[in-house]
């Protein structure tokens, strides 16, 4: 179902409040835009403060209770993710495990006034591929057990063991017993991705617990992140336009010369334009420049970007809570880094997965 339309307005809703150089729209959203802010796009905290102050929204009282009660639980949750991050760090540093967290709390106090305004849904811990299974024991211990044990995938795991299953899918999902927090367990950041890429984002965000986002390889992971899946929420399509204004310019060179090594410089630009289209006026002078400057072709950037349509507006054809289902995150891989990976190297990890998940 194409909401193309409702995406629009949310966006006429919430650039008031995030972006001050956006137009202000003073009419009240109806209840079916708000369900689709806080269930599709994760965005019902963010619309709340960006309409709470309104006369109407204030005088609406089933509204006003709707999403002031996504407001709170999102801030209740936020205080379960800082309990898991301490014990994290705490259980993985007595370990001597090098790790970093990834996104996360961290990036919502880098990028949000007011941090409970962000929607984050687990914990992304990335490890050296060494210290994968240590980790793994760790969290274990910890009262953490691998995520939904009836799924194939987990009987694959199971079966192959860790370490080469997280060699296939990139990562394992655990789940708090008692908390109900995930935690994503990262030996890689991408299905496929360039030799050396993962290492280098590792290296780059020396602190643990917070990465600085002046890190070229960690903007560009951030950035590339949510090409690969196509941006499908306008949550992280905000993530992005407060990463722009928060991120020096010659950083962004920086990360657009890395993409370029990388051959993802066409999802790179393309995902800057999709910000500008969605949230006009954002990008600086400097920022349009360095798209100009890039020589990426029109062609290819507008080809990412009628991906980035598509799967931003439009819903998943079973449940209306999602966007379109993206089948083949290792053909998504290639595309994303066309030179870097191999028709083999595709096919190969095309027929592994397969048989993990088969198992």
């Amino acid at each position: 179902m194409l909401r193309q339309y409702d995406v629009e307005r949310l966006c006429q809703y919430i650039g008031p409040y995030l972006f001050s150089n956006s137009p202000s729209n003073v009419t009240l959203p109806d209840e079916k835009l708000i369900d689709f802010a806080v269930a599709r796009h994760r965005v019902g905290p963010i619309l709340y403060n960006s309409i709470k102050n309104l006369s109407a929204f204030q005088q609406t009282e089933t509204l006003k209770d709707k999403l002031q009660s996504v407001y709170h639980q999102n801030c209740h949750k936020i205080m379960l993710r800082k309990a898991v991050e301490r014990n994290l760090h705490k259980c993985l540093d007595a370990n001597s495990i090098d790790y970093r967290l990834v996104k996360g709390l961290a990036l919502s106090k880098q990028l949000y006034a007011d941090p409970s305004c962000r929607v984050s849904r687990d914990v992304d811990l990335l490890v050296a591929p060494a210290n994968l299974e240590a980790a793994l024991d760790v969290l274990l211990e910890q009262g953490y057990s691998i995520w939904d044990t009836r799924s194939k995938k987990i009987l694959g795991l199971n079966f192959f063991g860790p370490t080469h299953y997280a060699n296939c899918f990139k990562d394992i999902t655990l789940e708090h017993s008692s908390l109900g927090i995930q935690v994503e367990l990262h030996q890689r950041l991408f299905h496929l991705e360039p030799k050396g890429l993962t290492l280098a984002v590792f290296n780059s965000t020396c602190d643990k617990n917070t990465p600085v986002l002046t890190a070229p390889h960690y903007l560009l992971y951030l950035i590339l992140h949510g090409a690969l899946v196509y941006w499908p929420r306008l949550k992280m399509i905000l993530d992005l336009a407060l990463l722009v204004q928060k991120t020096p310019i010659e950083c962004a060179h920086q990360s657009l010369a890395i993409a370029h090594n990388y051959g993802a410089d066409a999802a790179f630009v393309a995902s800057l334009e999709f910000v500008e289209e969605l949230f006009p006026n954002q990008l600086t002078k400097a920022w349009m420049e360095l798209i100009d400057n890039s020589n990426v072709p029109r062609d290819d950037r507008e080809r990412f970007k009628q991906k980035f349509r598509h799967t931003l507006m439009n819903d998943h054809e079973n449940d209306p809570q999602h966007p379109p289902k993206l089948r083949d995150f290792w053909k998504l891989s290639k595309e994303i880094f066309p030179k870097q990976i191999s028709q083999t190297q595709l096919i190969y990890n095309q027929l592994i997965g397969s048989l993990v998940v088969r198992i």
